[in-house]
């Protein structure tokens, strides 16, 4: 069985992890792995020899990220441009089942990221005599737009990779056709691919994602030295609003930021086009969660290719309250355990959002603590960012709270025909101040409401 990406994948070790990460269900029933390995843009998983798969069986293989310490950097990962680790999510997707090989090979999928575009065929492909890159036209947004591919085209199990000498940018319109030529695509029995065109070209993420890139600067005496560029793994969703703390007692840095689900966001439904449903997106942004990650620096230089993966734990959430978390900040308690402290905002019985200070305590043995009110009388500002200074060796939490409007806001910004507030700070004289002046001024009679703003 071959999974096969749209970029290459890493190998974070040559030593394998103690646990296989796949899961292959058979009619929804486990299969039993004997073995599976990456190399290149492509996982190979090889079934136990007993199993019995007939042609219309469904089947479908799960990939899950290892949380556990000794197994966490043998996790899958991409490197993007500028070489941060990018760590693959979990995911479930169905098998193809390979077409007989007396048959020419179809496509299945084209998928284009930045200057690469990869084409995934039915069956396996023979990397003999295989067609050079003039043989594949692509084109972006229009006919006359024309990207050329390189002379080095590479075959990969059941994939045809274009490198191309322009990268694509996320939504555009790729057009990839293929034409006769010196070289032949075909399969294991050289019957060749038939001549096609496609605009059905992957270019944007079925789901919007954001990661938390990580970078470590040693300073010296005559520059600034950046290493170990990498994704905090399992950031899967939208994460964004890191907050960092490095604790020197321990060697230890602690990372907490905003993640929410967007799994039901859909980004990409045709081609060319960003759009979704804002209701949704509201919904998910109401539902955040605080997720964090702890790193040792004693292990760097110990892990990941030539050193250069900083030995990030896999992202956990947080326990905290439903609503919307958000604006997470992290600091010391005095008996060394770390503390996050964060604001979670919740509509009340009148549609009304209310927004509290909640915080918790991470123990090494125990882990995060309940969360907890700070105060419970408070009324923080929705967006007011949060601040843990330390204050005689005690932890201290600062916020912003919004007082409520003056006498002179209320004249200036509201602007009233009649306003009357009393005149001197006791007593029962009321006083026009409003923009009528006193030509307001008079006796009147009727029913009247009038609004107490301030005492």
């Amino acid at each position: 069985m071959f999974l096969t990406f749209a970029d290459t994948l890493q190998n974070p070790s040559n030593t394998k992890a103690t646990s296989n990460p796949f899961t292959v269900l058979i009619n929804n029933q486990s299969a039993e792995i004997q073995d599976s390995s990456s190399s290149d843009n492509y996982v190979k998983i090889t079934l136990n020899s007993s199993t019995v798969i007939n042609a219309d069986d469904t089947i479908s293989v799960s990939y899950s990220i290892d949380s556990t310490p000794e197994n966490s950097l043998y996790n899958l990962y991409l490197s993007d441009a500028t070489d941060f680790a990018l760590w693959v999510p979990d995911f479930t997707t169905p098998v193809t089942q390979a077409a007989s090989s007396t048959n020419a090979p179809t496509l299945l999928e084209a998928v284009a990221i930045s200057n690469v575009i990869t084409l995934t065929f039915d069956q396996l492909l023979s990397s003999s005599n295989s067609p050079g890159g003039n043989q594949f036209i692509v084109t972006v947004n229009n006919s006359n737009n024309f990207i050329t591919v390189n002379d080095k085209v590479d075959i990969e199990n059941n994939s045809v990779i274009l490198p191309l000498l322009e990268p694509i940018g996320q939504g555009d319109i790729v057009t990839v056709s293929y034409i006769s030529g010196d070289g032949i695509l075909a399969n294991s029995n050289n019957i060749p691919v038939a001549p096609f065109t496609t605009s059905d070209v992957l270019t944007t993420f079925t789901n919007p994602g954001t990661v938390i890139k990580t970078l470590l600067a040693t300073p010296s005496t005559s520059s600034v030295s950046i290493a170990y560029p990498s994704s905090i793994i399992g950031t899967s969703g939208l994460n964004y609003d890191p907050a960092v703390y490095f604790d020197q007692a321990t060697n230890q840095v602690f990372a907490a930021w905003v993640n929410v689900d967007s799994s039901q966001i859909q980004n990409q439904l045709i081609p060319g086009q960003d759009y979704s449903n804002l209701e949704i997106i509201n919904q998910a942004l109401q539902s955040s969660t605080i997720y964090f990650s702890v790193a040792s620096l004693d292990d760097l230089g110990d892990l990941g290719p030539n050193a250069q993966i900083i030995p990030w734990s896999v992202a956990a959430p947080i326990p905290q309250q439903t609503g919307q978390n958000t604006n997470v900040t992290l600091g010391l308690e005095p008996d060394g355990s770390i503390m996050a402290a964060w604001l979670n905002t919740i509509l009340n019985n009148n549609g009304t959002p209310v927004t509290t200070i909640y915080y918790s305590k991470l123990n090494s043995s125990s882990g995060w603590s309940e969360p907890a009110r700070i105060l419970p009388d408070i009324n923080p500002d929705p967006f007011t960012p949060l601040t843990i200074s330390t204050i005689n060796q005690n932890p201290a939490i600062f916020w912003t709270e919004s007082a409520p409007a003056s006498y002179r806001q209320l004249v200036l910004n509201a602007a009233p025909s009649v306003y009357l507030r009393l005149g001197e700070r006791t007593g029962t004289v009321a006083r026009n101040s409003g923009q009528f002046q006193a030509a307001a001024n008079g006796t009147y009679s009727g029913s009247f409401t009038l609004g107490k703003l301030e005492p």
